[in-house]
């Protein structure tokens, strides 16, 4: 009796050791990206500093908006990049009303004051500081410089927990098919560089994901850029095949995409970046052009997992 009762004691005491031992350390964290273009995604009110007409008649009607819902609460994202989106006060509306159950608390952007394409970050989970590139000149292509256009380009650090951050570079790089268009994006690529070696300089190790329409498909020149000079980016859609995002309902193009820097790879999730089709093609064209594309990571240091 007396052995069965210390058998038990001691069973008691083992198991309270490996609970404290589970909440010394938790299983890490995961976290689920999403970015979609959301093709001049506007409210129906006139900004009078915005000189565009499509600033004022693509505005979606109440079913398209619910619809819309639809398609974030399928992704059920803890962080979207939204792009194509006229800016923070319309987004922070646009989830107060469709999108509440999403817990998207921290709604952020940087707006062009004269443009009504910009990007906002939905998040659930804490940031930190934003940077935004658009007074940042980069090369045009044409033997100068240009910043207007990178106001479509910020940086934001995400801080889910005290011990694990990284930096979310969030853009919609130059569209166009001429060669002046591809020296552009890789002018704001080599830009988009500059600012993570900064960072990286100050935070050896530090974690750096790259988000949103590249506007530029593998083959490209573009793809060098970002990929292999100074320090590379990988993709974890490359061992996918690159699958397209673009148009939503016939896609052929992968210009939609992720990039991360080689200390924040092993952080991706295997297997988790994908083309996301919450419904038939042919419905998600309704809403935009481009299909939304999603990943998820592990929101702690690697080397901390594996130990």
């Amino acid at each position: 009796m007396h052995r069965a009762l210390l058998a038990a004691a001691v069973s008691a005491i083992l198991a309270t050791a490996q609970s404290a031992t589970a909440q010394e350390d938790p299983a890490p964290r995961e976290l689920r990206l999403a970015f979609w273009n959301m093709e001049h995604f506007v409210d129906a009110n006139d900004d009078p500093y915005v000189d565009s007409d499509l600033e004022n008649t693509t505005g979606r009607d109440d079913a398209e908006l619910a619809k819309m819902a639809e398609v974030i609460s399928e992704l059920n994202a803890d962080i979207l990049v939204a792009s194509e989106i006229e800016g923070e006060a319309w987004g922070r509306d646009y989830a107060l009303r469709h999108l509440p159950e999403l817990g998207y608390t921290r709604i952020v952007g940087a707006r062009d004051e004269s443009w009504y394409q910009n990007i906002v970050v939905f998040s659930r989970v804490p940031l930190g500081p934003i940077v935004t590139l658009k007074a940042a000149e980069s090369t045009d292509g044409k033997g100068g410089n240009q910043f207007f256009l990178n106001g479509r380009m910020m940086i934001v650090e995400v801080r889910p927990s005290e011990d694990y951050t990284f930096l979310l570079g969030c853009v919609h790089l130059k569209a166009g098919a001429k060669d002046e268009d591809r020296a552009t994006r890789t002018g704001q690529i080599e830009l988009l560089k500059r600012e993570a070696a900064r960072y990286l300089k100050v935070t050896p190790g530090g974690n750096f994901l790259v988000f949103g329409d590249m506007n530029f498909a593998p083959e490209n020149p573009e793809f060098q850029a970002i990929t292999k000079t100074g320090f590379p980016f990988v993709n974890p859609f490359e061992e996918w095949g690159f699958p397209p995002t673009h148009p939503a309902e016939y896609p052929t193009r992968h210009i939609d995409s992720i990039y991360v820097n080689e200390a924040m790879a092993p952080e991706i999730v295997p297997a988790s970046a994908a083309v996301a089709k919450p419904f038939e093609l042919f419905e998600m064209s309704k809403m935009s052009d481009h299909l939304p594309i999603v990943v998820t990571i592990q929101a702690r240091e690697a080397e901390a997992a594996s130990e």
